[in-house]
């Protein structure tokens, strides 16, 4: 993953929003406020916005404008609803961590591990599993053994998009869609064959591409966001990191 020439060490913020309400004016507001205090600044940090529910076609607008002002070294993305931060240091910067963190992992992808809208323990990081009913199994907080997780240590890993950091310096990125994919499948039971709904999430559908691509990618712990739903989700596992995490 060498550098070619001219990238130096620009990065392209995207920022995909549901809408332009005033709930995501204010998220977009206390980002901006946050990448204030960021290393990349100045022309280093080109900062974007797009507005629409669907969001492969969201995502694909952010890319293509990347696509189109190119050299950037790293294409990160934060979703509208969520709030970063270095868990074992608040002061750091948590798109300079993530970059770093990407450099030092030598991976072509790096994502935030992010607990879903709701109480239990998942998190949004998965692995394929055909034993699941859905095909695929969502990680839990106390199945993280150590701070990272590659696709190296779990084949089958399925990485988030909600804060993540992309190395865009690389000839695959002109080859790179996200999309939605929905199938009903018949499953057999105890009871005997089902139909029963599928679908394959953009994001998971970038680990299943990157996979084949035979690139690196990986999943932290280190860097969170809590995921403003209803209420405000965050990290149920908290304590039990705090030893690792420094508090």
């Amino acid at each position: 993953m060498s550098d070619q020439g001219g990238t130096k060490d620009r990065v392209f913020m995207g920022l995909p929003m549901y809408s332009n309400s005033g709930g995501t004016s204010n998220q977009l507001f206390a980002l901006a406020e946050a990448l204030a205090s960021s290393k990349y600044q100045g022309t280093d940090l080109q900062f974007y916005t797009h507005y629409s529910s669907d969001l492969p076609l969201c995502f694909n607008a952010l890319w293509c404008v990347a696509l189109n002002n190119r050299p950037f070294k790293w294409f990160a993305m934060c979703h509208s609803d969520l709030r970063p931060v270095v868990k074992y240091d608040k002061r750091v910067n948590w798109l300079d961590y993530l970059t770093d963190e990407a450099e030092r992992l030598d991976v072509d992808c790096l994502s935030a591990v992010i607990a879903i809208k709701d109480d239990s323990p998942d998190t949004s990081t998965a692995v394929e599993d055909e034993k699941a009913w859905s095909g695929v199994r969502r990680l839990q907080w106390g199945d993280f053994t150590k701070p990272e997780i590659t696709n190296e240590d779990e084949p089958k890993l399925l990485i988030n998009t909600g804060i993540m950091a992309v190395r865009f310096d690389q000839p695959w990125v002109e080859d790179f869609a996200f999309s939605f994919d929905s199938w009903i499948q018949r499953v057999t039971t105890s009871e005997g064959d089902k139909f029963a709904p599928r679908s394959m999430t953009e994001d998971w559908g970038m680990s299943m591409w990157m996979r084949d691509q035979g690139l690196k990618f990986a999943a932290t712990t280190r860097i969170g966001g809590y995921h403003l739903g209803t209420k405000q989700y965050g990290w149920p596992a908290l304590e039990c990191l705090k030893a690792e995490y420094g508090q």
